[in-house]
């Protein structure tokens, strides 16, 4: 008769639970030098209502039931049941169930979680004209403060438009913005914003705000929480970026992905289009921003200074990679999102090393690295503003029509400086005199007028506006 697997308690086999050399496993024999360790005996000890488990077999059931556990403290059945856990000892069956053999309660019982806490804000500024203001996340040791209708931010920061302040994030609800057809306006002053630090203004169609916190995310977030992107402005006292993020992806494919739909200002452009002193825009006085938005999620931001108006930023030919147009599918997620309601973020950070290169193409003696502390961005005189046309004036609809308008303006002046010339030539027997005749119209004040009507950088006069600040419903 074949030994059994286990060893009588009087002849444990040096502690080894197998023993009788091949036959129960390979362990050492017992101390007597016997070739097994016990007697054949009947395994009383095994209830027969044990799964799978035969009371008075020599060799156990080669199966251990797969719901019920084992107490034990080895293999079950050895190399029958390989894997799972063994019986106590003494026990001629494979598995233990559970209720037959509880585990024991633990030494040091774990104290119960607290119940969660509360996300808190990080402190609300009045800021806008509708009454409420931006509120902040907590990190960061820095400060923002309002001031009439600015709003300046130092250091480390970053708030969202809300319409009320609160001390928890639970009871926050943002000022979501509906832009279709607005024109976005705020002056930005990022004098004291040096190169290595970012001052941003963007829009994000975050979700609300919960117990757990504000709810932030941008192109740039984890995948589960990623989501579109406005970059109205992203600078510093050297360069300046806009951008569209609709996706993710990191290549200049064509799509408005993580990369983003771009325009540099500064660092790209040697500083002609934009930095301290610049001639166009001087980034050492401040200068209003301009983000407008057509009824189906097209976008222009342009940057005005001392009446200038320039058009930074177009669907038309700001795309990944310029001069391509942003495409259809990133307009359309646009237009979905401002249908929706998006939420003005203002932030201000810094990066170390070269960290911020990819904006203003690192630091030098000219523009030396930023001091966070020392950093600050003053936002003043938010407003979205629809604009209204004059009741005798067609209301336009799309860019061809603009261009059909420019060209008929064209060809009547042409029309216009023929009959001028014709009639000069009348005064002087063929001859073109110069010499207007009494009551005609300056050809030199007209050819003023059309240059100012076509020049995209000449001064023009402010279209003619209903102003409903912050009115974006």
């Amino acid at each position: 008769m074949q030994p059994l697997p286990f060893c009588d308690s009087d002849e444990d086999c040096f502690g080894d639970k197998w023993c009788c050399g091949e036959n129960c496993g390979g362990n050492v024999a017992c101390p007597s030098g016997t070739d097994c360790c016990v007697a054949p005996r009947t395994l009383t000890a095994c209830p027969a209502h044990y799964h799978r488990c035969d009371a008075n077999a020599t060799h156990p059931s080669p199966f251990c039931d797969a719901d019920a556990d084992c107490a034990g403290d080895s293999h079950c059945c050895g190399e029958l049941c390989a894997g799972n856990e063994a019986c106590s000892l003494g026990y001629g069956c494979c598995v233990v169930a559970l209720s037959d053999a509880p585990p024991p309660p633990p030494v040091h019982p774990s104290p119960p979680p607290p119940p969660p806490v509360a996300a808190r804000t990080g402190g609300f500024v009045p800021f806008g004209a509708r009454g409420g203001g931006m509120v902040f996340e907590r990190y960061g040791r820095t400060a923002a403060q309002a001031e009439e209708s600015s709003l300046t931010l130092r250091g480390n920061r970053r708030g969202y438009l809300a319409l009320a302040p609160a001390e928890l994030w639970g009871d926050i609800a943002y000022d979501r913005l509906r832009l279709l057809g607005k024109t976005l306006r705020v002056t930005i002053d990022v004098s004291r914003v040096g190169c290595g630090c970012n001052a941003a203004l963007y829009l994000v169609s975050m979700p609300a705000a919960d117990d757990e916190g504000s709810g932030y995310c941008d192109i740039q977030s984890a995948p589960a929480r990623r989501c579109l992107e406005v970059d109205l402005f992203e600078g510093n006292v050297k360069a300046a970026g806009v951008a569209l993020h609709t996706q993710a992806g990191e290549a200049a494919d064509g799509t408005c992905n993580q990369w983003g739909c771009a325009v540099r200002l500064g660092a790209a452009d040697g500083g002609c289009k934009y930095g301290r002193g610049a001639p166009n825009v001087d980034s050492a006085r401040p200068f209003e921003l301009e983000g407008q938005f057509d009824l189906e999620g097209r976008i222009e931001v342009w940057m005005v200074q001392d009446g200038v108006r320039r058009r930074v930023w177009s669907a038309e030919d700001s795309g990944n990679p310029a001069p391509a147009a942003v495409p259809d599918e990133a307009r359309q997620s646009v237009e979905q999102a401002l249908a929706d309601g998006v939420v003005l973020v203002a932030s201000l950070w810094a990066a170390k090393g070269d960290g911020m290169a990819w904006l203003d193409g690192g630091c030098n003696e000219a523009y030396p690295h930023c001091v966070r502390e020392d950093a600050a961005v003053k936002f003043s005189n938010l407003a979205a503003q629809t604009v209204a046309l004059h009741p005798s004036e067609p209301v336009p609809q799309g860019r061809n029509e603009d261009r059909l308008f420019v060209l008929v303006s064209i060809a009547a002046m042409l029309a216009f400086l023929g009959w001028f010339r014709s009639e000069d030539r009348k005064d002087a027997d063929g001859m073109l005199t110069g010499v207007r005749r009494p009551g005609s119209p300056s050809p030199r004040k007209n050819i003023g007028k059309s240059k100012r009507a076509l020049g995209a950088y000449d001064k023009v006069t402010t279209p003619k506006e209903t102003a409903i600040s912050m009115d974006v419903d």
